[in-house]
């Protein structure tokens, strides 16, 4: 008799369990995925209509994987959310970490180009698998800066030489915030755009007696907040604008005939090498006086990038008083057009320095071309200054102008 009446205690115990906890959500539910179960019609209200239980299943479901059974209270309702949440988490924990493990076995096998993230920054590796801190420590050693000789919008020029033997340099300095367009290289590594370019100018077809051959790079290191670059500087050298200013503001025709000359050559080499300059000014021409015919070079490719003939921008990169004139009634240009105005805005200002050069002024007739210059120079600066691009003549026509000859 105890037995039974025990038995019945138990029983009784575990039907009231079960009843009161139906709603619950098991614990097995909480790792195991759940199957989904064809609609049910909710028991809320037994007066309910058809078409109000249908819309409280399609509408106020928080989750479709809640029974619909535990829509009757709102503590069954907050336990089907509760586990809504958990499966996602669960589900996400999951994936993360069969993500991450299977990607650092595939780097540790070097299968993958995906790469952790290394917390130390100061030993994260940069380039040609040195460190920062490694680089710095080399240019350092290897370098000697001195004193600033200009400032750009990318970055700072400081004189320096080569602590081996003496050589002049110049090193710029950019922030990595000026430098944020890369170009992948032929190794497939991603290098700064001004980099990438620079490395493509060291071909020695570029750098004669009769071009305006540009500035060679020597070394680059590429440290944790800025990138230096160690370039050749030319000497005796100053830029264009102070050598117009020391020859009393102009030049004459002669003279600015070589120069051209030089300018329109290299011009020609950069676009066969697809290699847009994008900022030609003569605050970007060297002009080298250790001889007695000047000799141009080409520097500062801060805002270069790489062009196809194809290739049409529709942001302004440069100077702005340059500007095309088709970016001011279209809002877009082309490299090679672009190119020969910027040349003929050289030209423009080595005749007339005493007064600056801005597109606008120009197109509205409030600069004019010197009627002192020759037919042939008249024609020539007319023909770069063109305000239809279209009509602009070709880099390698320029050089079978009569002007040059």
């Amino acid at each position: 008799m105890r037995n039974e009446e025990r038995f019945n205690k138990v029983y009784d115990k575990l039907c009231w369990c079960s009843t009161s906890q139906q709603n619950q959500t098991p614990l097995e539910d909480l790792t195991e995925p759940e199957p989904r179960t064809s609609p049910q019609e909710p028991t809320r209200g037994k007066g309910m209509k058809r078409k109000s239980q249908e819309y409280l299943h399609d509408k106020k479901k928080p989750f479709p994987n809640v029974d619909n059974e535990s829509m009757g209270s709102s503590r069954s309702v907050n336990n089907g959310v509760r586990k809504k949440f958990l499966k996602m988490s669960r589900a996400k924990f999951d994936f993360y970490k069969h993500a991450l493990k299977k990607n650092t076995a595939a780097v540790a096998k070097g299968e993958s180009s995906r790469k952790l993230e290394n917390p130390e920054k100061a030993k994260q590796k940069i380039k040609d698998g040195r460190s920062a801190k490694e680089q710095s420590a080399e240019f350092e050693a290897k370098y000697v800066e001195l004193d600033q000789l200009g400032e750009g919008g990318c970055g700072s020029v400081f004189s320096g030489y080569r602590k081996p033997d003496n050589l002049q340099v110049a090193i710029k300095h950019i922030p990595k915030c000026n430098a944020p367009v890369k170009l992948q290289d032929e190794s497939g590594k991603l290098l700064c755009m001004e980099v990438a370019v620079m490395l493509k100018l060291k071909d020695e077809a570029l750098h004669a007696v009769d071009k305006a051959s540009p500035v060679v790079l020597l070394d680059w290191y590429d440290l944790r907040k800025e990138l230096i670059l160690v370039m050749e500087r030319p000497i005796p050298a100053m830029d264009m604008l102070d050598y117009i200013e020391s020859k009393g503001g102009t030049l004459p025709e002669d003279e600015t005939k070589i120069i051209m000359r030089q300018l329109i050559k290299t011009a020609i080499d950069l676009e066969d090498k697809n290699i847009f300059h994008r900022d030609i000014k003569i605050e970007n021409i060297l002009i080298e006086t250790g001889s007695v015919v000047p000799h141009a070079r080409l520097i500062d490719f801060g805002v270069s990038c790489m062009t196809t003939e194809r290739s049409c921008y529709r942001v302004f990169t440069g100077t702005p008083n340059h500007v095309p004139p088709e970016f001011l009634t279209c809002c877009r240009y082309r490299a090679g057009p672009t190119t020969v105005w910027q040349l003929g805005v050289v030209m423009f200002e080595t005749f007339n320095k005493s007064e600056n050069f801005t597109t606008e002024k120009f197109i509205g007739k409030n600069l004019k071309i010197r009627e002192e210059l020759s037919e042939h120079c008249q024609d020539f600066l007319r023909a770069c200054l063109n305000t239809f691009p279209e009509k602009r003549p070709k880099l390698k026509d320029l050089l079978s102008h009569p002007w040059l000859k």
